[in-house]
């Protein structure tokens, strides 16, 4: 298979239905485009009525926005679509529907940090604490690193028994959504602790970061949509294989009926009565000579 099939095999692991994809990457750039543009007039000192609205309705490093609730629904639909994927491997027996269902609940947890930002609740006692600053400034990376670390040893084996396009699809959905959660955070960090945050640089890594995050998150829907639709037919056939079984393994046939009732069927096949009747004649007559 050449680059181009390579490609092909790629997009269509982690495409949506329809134009869903597309729809979704828009809708990514036009939110972090908005919150670049009220970082950019901030900047240029630019001031317009209105100016505080764009700011606080989209800017991505702010809390309780659109982006951030935009992002809390892409996980929360992952998190849908990975606990349907494990119901369907439950059903056709398939040995991982545990971790497809392990991958469900971390979906979920992550949906409701980036609504209630969890994570940020440990930043100031840990920087505190650890004396962090600079690539480690905003500190819940130190524990979020090796939570990564013990995930990916967990889940080796289950990414390795999926299919070929499947594990690609993953890890590349992975890199990109934990890439610019972790890594982006760390070189935000150095921005920062130089420069401070009303600036144009931290506002850029922050649209890198929250946007790939975004994009991540919309890799990983498709994937987990992909790997629905094969799990529900592997489902459906164990399912219809088991129908079958059960109708080739159904009750013997009853005595035959063809020719009158049961009774009338038994009478015919019974030897008492077949030797009272002699050779065929009607009970208690003698046999007719031919």
């Amino acid at each position: 298979m050449g680059r181009s099939g390579h490609e092909t095999s790629l997009r269509r692991s982690v495409a949506l239905p329809g134009h869903w994809t597309r729809t979704l990457v828009l809708a990514i750039a036009g939110l972090i485009a908005l919150g670049y543009a009220s970082q950019v007039f901030r900047s240029l000192h630019v001031d317009f009525p209105g100016l505080d609205s764009l700011e606080r309705l989209f800017y991505y490093d702010l809390e309780a926005n659109v982006p951030t609730w935009f992002s809390s629904i892409l996980l929360f639909l992952c998190a849908e679509r990975a606990w349907r994927v494990a119901s369907a491997a439950r059903a056709c027996g398939d040995r991982w529907h545990r971790h497809w269902r392990g991958l469900a609940v971390i979906f979920a947890y992550l949906s409701l940090d980036e609504l209630v930002q969890l994570h940020e609740q440990v930043v100031v006692p840990l920087r505190a604490a650890l004396t962090l600053d600079g690539a480690l400034r905003f500190a819940w990376v130190v524990i979020a690193v090796p939570l990564v670390v013990v995930f990916a040893v967990v889940y080796l084996r289950f990414l390795v028994a999926q299919p070929l396009w499947t594990r690609v699809a993953f890890v590349v959905s992975g890199v990109v959504y934990v890439g610019a959660a972790a890594g982006m955070e760390l070189i935000g960090g150095l921005v920062v602790t130089a420069f401070g945050f009303q600036n144009l640089l931290y506002a850029t890594a922050s649209a890198v970061e929250e946007g790939a995050e975004m994009l991540g998150a919309v890799l990983f829907l498709g994937a987990l949509t992909t790997s629905l639709a094969r799990m529900q037919r592997r489902a459906a056939a164990t399912t219809a294989s088991a129908s079958a079984t059960d109708h080739s393994d159904g009750p013997l046939p009853s005595p035959d009926t063809r020719d009158g009732t049961p009774e009338e069927a038994n009478e015919r096949t019974d030897p008492g009565r077949l030797l009272s009747s002699g050779a065929g004649g009607p009970v208690g007559e003698p046999a007719r000579s031919p």
